[in-house]
């Protein structure tokens, strides 16, 4: 009985006596209820009887909440610069898996990644080509794969320079490779699936818009998300009635090359959000622009370029991004509760006899040169990636990834 005492309680049958047996029970009934401690009168105070014994028992802790890692990087795009480096002149074949060699590791241990493709892979007849109106290999799919991206967003400025052949062939290439993808699609029924992973328990459903395609006319009104707050608002709803616990909008938009976001950026994240939006995952200004926690939501207005052949050092500093995720298990709600970043550049090496762009760690690479390759002259150009990061990016709930003793040592950068 929850190791508490209880009390003994006695029980007789009591015949009509004789007055002398009577007189004889009497005694002897006294001494037995003097040995049981009198008459048992029922305990109805606390900690009696089993009710009570049972309610005074600590509850049970309330079982662990579900913990998820987004991982997410900018713009990937192949310059003509980084189309040539990829190709073997032997043999004509492409490879740009070293390309990722850095950062491989690092993207392969979050639960999930997500990266936006700014390029069709509309395949080799209709030839490939760098800005500005671009077309990589499939073999760029292979080492985005490789490298351990599961979520490919493809709404954005460059998704019909093929044309809608080259956007068809783009999709079909996305559902080859294995990747979950969203912004384009081939029909309306297409159009309206919801995009959904669950990891570790948490279902996280992704959305994809953007601002116009370069002036090139949509052939069909479903084949890319145009930035529509009705739209964008109902597609969130969508996720929600399909189950998601947090859902993901990329939002195509903002000004080339401006480190601030501008007020229409500012709308438009107000206006997703307000539509039920968890994260905004923000591209094309192709530099980093600052980051937000709201109250268990995320906002990346710009995450800049992951992998491009552009010029300027602001457009070749990155970051990779974490957003930790939890999902409380008894009331099934889900939040981002902390946003960490890893500044990222863009640097071009030649590497076994090959000239390769790699995004590299900027802190590791400028204490380690050697190991990555980097000239010693190129140092101070990752000092500078990685404090310009920081800078744009530190915020409250907005962090450098890592140990405070690996923190501390990179900030001394």
């Amino acid at each position: 009985m929850g190791g508490h005492p209880t009390r003994r309680l006695c029980r007789f049958l009591r015949p009509r006596p004789s007055r002398v047996a009577a007189a004889l029970l009497v005694a002897l009934a006294a001494a037995w209820l003097a040995a049981c401690g009198g008459i048992p009168v029922p305990d109805t105070g606390p900690g009696s009887g089993s009710d009570d014994e049972e309610g005074s028992r600590p509850s049970p802790p309330p079982p662990p909440p579900r913990r998820a890692t987004l991982l997410s990087v900018g713009d990937i795009f192949l310059h003509d610069s980084l189309l040539q480096a990829g190709r073997d002149p032997a043999t004509g074949n492409y490879d740009f898996r070293p390309f990722l060699d850095p950062v491989r590791d690092t993207i392969r241990t979050a639960d999930l990644a997500v990266a936006n493709l700014e390029t069709p892979v509309a395949g080799k007849a209709a030839g490939y080509s760098g800005y500005p109106l671009f077309n990589a290999p499939d073999a760029l799919l292979e080492a985005l794969r490789d490298a351990g991206f599961d979520v490919l967003t493809n709404a954005n400025n460059h998704s019909l320079d093929r044309g809608a052949r080259g956007l068809i062939r783009t999709y079909e290439s996305l559902d080859r490779f294995g990747f979950v993808h969203t912004g384009t699609a081939r029909s309306p029924a297409e159009r309206d699936r919801v995009a959904m992973v669950e990891v570790n328990g948490v279902r996280i459903a992704f959305t994809a818009y953007t601002y116009g395609t370069n002036g090139i006319p949509l052939p069909e009104p479903h084949m890319v998300n145009l930035i529509d707050e009705e739209r964008i608002a109902a597609d969130v709803a969508r996720a929600r009635q399909a189950g998601a616990d947090l859902v993901s909008v990329s939002l195509h938009f903002g000004n080339e090359y401006q480190p601030e976001p501008s007020p229409e950026q500012e709308r438009l994240v107000e206006a997703a959000l307000d539509s039920g939006a968890d994260i905004i995952l923000g591209h094309h200004p192709h530099v980093l622009q600052r980051a937000e926690l709201r109250d268990g939501k995320a906002v990346l207005f710009s995450q800049g370029n992951f992998l491009c052949g552009q010029i300027g050092e602001d457009r070749m500093t990155s970051a990779l991004f974490w957003l930790d995720i939890e999902k409380d298990v008894t009331t099934g709600r889900a939040a981002v509760t902390g946003i960490r970043f890893e500044p990222v550049y863009i640097h071009k090496a030649r590497i076994a006899g090959r000239l390769v762009w790699r995004p590299l760690p900027a802190a590791a690479a400028a204490r380690d040169p050697a190991r990555y390759g980097v000239p010693p002259g190129d140092v101070p150009v990752l000092e500078r990636a990685f404090r310009r990061a920081v800078e744009r990016l530190e915020a409250p709930g907005v962090q450098l990834n890592g140990s405070r003793e690996a923190v501390a040592s990179r900030q001394a950068l």
